[in-house]
């Protein structure tokens, strides 16, 4: 049975990828990428610039990653480039077509991992494509990157940014959702979540998800220390457009837990 959006994506999320995509300023600069066939010109430069995966140089990843297209219903398998000194460690870019961009020291690092592991990392992102998660993103680099070459002014796009940067704050945690459904193990899950983050031999000593994970205590004591907390996300909502791990963690493990109450038919 396909994973369907509704079943993994945030209700914040999917509020405000719906309001940025249909606002105003959003689709005057889509109607401006058509028009200047930049989809294309965008698309190419990666296919001319970077390395293309496929069976032959990463048969794993291409297995688990026609498995995830299988388990959310995306019918056609996005290109996956590899980059070396890439920033993040796995991303999706594209505009109408979207494929994947993992960092090379990334890569390596999940081929020494479980297979499991590697379809939940895919996993996340290819529910991400299915939540529309890949116009949020090209909106926010082309608001970062060539927002002068835009044609719209400089004021009226702040608005728009301003509500990107609440999604990309909240879209993780739809994220993590779609790995959980996808490989059905939280300690696997919150191990997806921190791979990439913590060093690998650090992972291997944290019991994730066990009642040995000394992390998990720790999320815990920051969730419930509601003074010190709101006063950190406070900070992160200025400084941040991206989700803090323990928020994260501590989704992924309220998550987990409605899922099994589910299957139980509590």
């Amino acid at each position: 049975m396909i994973i369907m959006p509704e079943q993994y994506q945030l209700e914040e999320d999917s509020r405000l990828i719906e309001k940025i995509v249909n606002h105003e300023v959003a689709v005057k600069i889509f109607d401006w990428i058509k028009s200047e066939h930049l989809d294309e010109i965008y698309n190419t430069v990666y296919d001319s610039s970077f390395l293309r995966l496929n069976d032959t140089v990463a048969p794993a990843l291409m297995q688990q990653l026609r498995r995830a297209c299988e388990l959310f219903g995306l019918e056609e398998v996005p290109p996956v480039y590899v980059l070396r000194d890439f920033d993040d460690t796995i991303s999706i870019g594209g505009i109408s077509t979207p494929f994947l961009i993992i960092a090379d020291r990334y890569l390596e690092m999940l081929e020494r991992e479980r297979p499991e592991l590697l379809l939940g990392v895919l996993a996340a992102q290819v529910g991400a494509i299915q939540a529309g998660h890949h116009r949020g993103l090209i909106l926010s680099w082309l608001l970062s990157s060539v927002a002068s070459q835009l044609p719209i002014p400089g004021f009226i796009l702040g608005a728009l940014d301003g509500l990107i940067n609440d999604w990309k704050r909240c879209r993780l945690f739809t994220c993590d959702r779609a790995m959980y459904l996808a490989v059905r193990d939280y300690p696997l899950a919150l191990r997806g979540i921190l791979a990439g983050t913590v060093p690998t031999d650090i992972l291997d000593n944290m019991a994730l998800g066990t009642k040995k994970d000394a992390y998990q205590a720790q999320v815990r004591t920051f969730m419930e220390n509601g003074a010190l907390d709101g006063l950190i996300n406070m900070a992160n909502s200025f400084l941040s457009d991206t989700s803090w791990l323990p928020p994260r963690c501590h989704a992924l493990e309220e998550f987990a837990n409605s899922q099994r109450r589910v299957s139980n038919g509590c």
